[in-house]
């Protein structure tokens, strides 16, 4: 979750992007859909919804041209 955390704050002191707002999203998604999980005691579909995003962060960084 820390992964996320940082890529999250990194993200406004890198080269603004033209996806910045998707990225920002889809990284506060998957903080949010962890958090939910954890708390709810539901550690297998947390595991799913990283290893999803994490397979979803590939192609929104080759997507869009910088």
């Amino acid at each position: 979750m820390a992964f996320y955390w940082s890529l999250s704050f990194s993200q406004f002191f890198d080269v603004k992007r033209k996806d910045f707002w998707q990225m920002f999203i889809h990284h506060i998604a998957t903080i949010v859909l962890m958090c939910f999980s954890w708390v709810g005691n539901l550690t297998r579909i947390g595991s799913l919804v990283l290893l999803v995003h994490d397979c979803a962060d590939i192609f929104l960084e080759v997507s869009i041209a910088r």
